[in-house]
């Protein structure tokens, strides 16, 4: 596997490589302020945008991640 998707991509730029446009668990929970286990179980009750499944690793695309976020504003 590749040792860049291991890290948490925070990357917001239109023209980055689809893979830094994604948020990881752990990304995401920093970003939204929960720990992992919220996001986890946020997303089995769907109350999440939805996520990716890369070869049983899960992640957000940001600009969906950022959507969400603006409508709970």
């Amino acid at each position: 596997p590749d040792a860049s998707m291991a890290t948490t991509p925070t990357a917001t730029d239109a023209n980055a490589p689809e893979r830094e446009r994604m948020l990881d668990v752990n990304g995401l929970a920093e970003l939204i302020g929960v720990t992992a286990k919220s996001v986890r179980r946020w997303r089995d009750e769907g109350r999440l945008p939805p996520a990716i499944d890369i070869g049983g690793v899960i992640r957000w695309r940001r600009e969906a991640v950022d959507a969400w976020l603006a409508e709970r504003e």
